[in-house]
């Protein structure tokens, strides 16, 4: 019979040890799960501010391109009037060029002219005409016509090589812009495969930051399903003591789970209700001071900090106050990351009241009779 009753014992310590075991992995399990949905967060941002600097990128090149297209639409204005200049150069030098051939052409008939009346001899001339005035008039004109055209072949001439100079300045005008042209065409066509690079990069980042987040979401899965878990646990332990759930409220008015809050700490976890009701009920200043490191159980290592930056004068206590923080280091039952709270009431068999939030999901509750030491070292803060 003893031994049945030792053996009995024995299954039953095994079994709670086997319980604690289980609960201390759950814990572990949970606490792993939220390192790595913290860090697969901060990968999610980081590729977030990378895909943002790079959009940015992207719309600094669009504007070289749109401002490169500007000066190439710029250049075809340039040489289009340039060409439309060249054009009318070579109607003009062509209409020069005819003007000169119809002189030329006169002048070789005035020459002829000329030649053919120089065989008639003076003498013959003089005496075969009836005035003498006629054979002056006559030579004179002639010789009047012949300066005149040759005249007028030199100021084409001219005009026509002054005409060409103007039209290979602006040959060489045009072949500069198009060179230009060809130029900012290079350029653009560089801007565009930057920007085709980038769009890609941008794209791989917002995949990258998506497998993250959907790698977030997964993690805050199993840690639900784990947390669900841990907080049956603590919700049986809870039934089985002196403990009690109370019906309050609190007015804590985050929804959302896990974002930063004004004092640097996670939404609807213990240490953003805690920082949420001394800043806006009690009107007393305390923010994260070690971000990063902002557990409950380093709370009583951030008094000194906040004391300094905000010109308090906090202290720890292991003397419960009403409005006080309290903050256990960590167990079984807290977790790794400790618990904070705030002492509601001080009951006369030593006991407190706390209200608090993440002891039960992700809630609030409000617990009554609570001893402290059941869940480890603790410290209070006022």
């Amino acid at each position: 019979m003893a031994g049945s009753f030792i053996g009995i014992l024995t299954f039953a310590t095994s079994f709670a040890l086997v319980k604690a075991q289980d609960y201390n992995d759950m814990l572990n399990q949970r606490n792993t799960l939220s390192r790595d949905i913290i860090r697969n967060k901060q990968l999610a941002d980081e590729k977030k501010k990378e895909a943002t600097r790079i959009s940015g990128e992207i719309k600094s090149l669009e504007k070289d391109i749109s401002s490169t297209q500007s000066k190439i639409d710029s250049l075809d204005g340039q040489i289009n009037d340039t060409r439309n200049q060249i054009d009318e150069k070579i109607r003009i030098i062509r209409e020069k060029e005819s003007d000169l051939k119809k002189q030329q052409s006169d002048q070789a008939e005035a020459l002829r002219a000329i030649y053919e009346s120089s065989d008639e001899s003076f003498v013959y001339l003089l005496f075969s005409s009836s005035d003498l005035s006629e054979v002056i008039d006559r030579t004179s004109y002639m010789e009047a016509l012949e300066v005149k055209i040759d005249s007028n072949v030199k100021k084409i001439i001219k005009l026509r090589d002054q005409l060409l100079k103007e039209k290979e300045v602006l040959n060489s005008k045009e072949a500069e812009l198009s060179g230009l042209k060809k130029e900012n065409e290079t350029y653009q066509n560089n801007l565009s495969h930057q920007k085709n690079q980038k769009d890609d990069l941008k794209n791989m980042t917002l995949a990258q930051q998506k497998s993250y987040q959907d790698l977030v979401e997964k993690l805050k899965q199993e840690m639900t399903s784990i947390s669900a878990k841990i907080y049956e646990e603590r919700q049986k332990r809870l039934k089985g003591g002196k403990e009690a759930l109370g019906s309050r409220s609190s007015g804590y008015p985050y929804s959302s789970i896990d974002s930063p809050d004004p004092w640097s700490f996670l939404t609807r976890e213990c240490t953003s209700y805690a920082a949420w009701y001394w800043n806006v009920l009690l009107g007393k200043e305390w923010t994260n001071t070690q971000p990063g490191q902002g557990d409950a159980r380093n709370w009583a290592n951030m008094v000194s900090a906040n004391n300094q930056e905000f010109g308090a004068s906090y202290r720890v206590s292991n003397t419960p106050q009403i409005g006080a923080i309290i903050s256990w280091s960590g167990s079984s039952l807290t977790s790794s990351h400790g618990h904070v709270a705030i002492v509601e009431a001080i009951n006369q068999d030593g006991t407190i009241d706390v209200s608090e939030y993440n002891w039960l999901a992700y809630q609030y509750s409000y617990r009554q009779f609570v001893t402290p030491s059941d869940y480890g070292n603790y410290s209070y803060i006022y």
